[in-house]
């Protein structure tokens, strides 16, 4: 279950990053970006702000790519453990593309603020399963409304 919390939101997970499985190829897509940059610090050339920007974006992209080949090798092996009901909401998640909602700005202006209780809701129908009540860091009581 934490597993595909840790997918991106377009292969039905949460996209809450695990730091110690991200940092290598965070290092590496940062390394890549910045080369223009080092390079000219170390002397071997001059530095160029559109090429600077193009090896940034090439870095993104391909880091992009392989996290998602990653991403759908481990959704294939969640998958595997699952249910078939569950499989099936699973995969209607992902092909029909509706966890979009989980990285929309709570903007209350455009009324897209939830409370605790329709976050909930919602998780709930994409992935048909009841999530663990959250226990309140700061005072240790469950879904405490005024820590939130």
């Amino acid at each position: 279950e934490f597993k595909l919390f840790s997918l991106p939101t377009r292969f039905a997970g949460l996209g809450i990053n695990n730091p110690t499985e991200t940092a290598s190829s965070s290092y590496h897509t940062s390394t890549q970006g910045t080369k223009v940059v080092v390079e000219a610090i170390k002397g071997c050339g001059e530095f160029s702000s559109a090429c600077h920007l193009d090896a940034i974006s090439e870095a993104r992209h391909e880091s992009r790519k392989a996290l998602d080949e990653v991403a759908k090798q481990k959704l294939d092996a969640i998958l595997a453990t699952l249910s078939p009901g569950r499989q099936r909401a699973i995969m209607r998640v992902v092909e029909g593309k509706t966890s979009s909602w989980l990285t929309t700005l709570p903007l209350q202006s455009c009324h897209f603020d939830m409370t605790l209780e329709q976050c909930y809701d919602g998780l709930v129908l994409c992935h048909l399963q009841h999530c663990q009540p959250m226990k309140c860091g700061g005072c240790g009581r469950l879904n405490s409304p005024t820590c939130l």
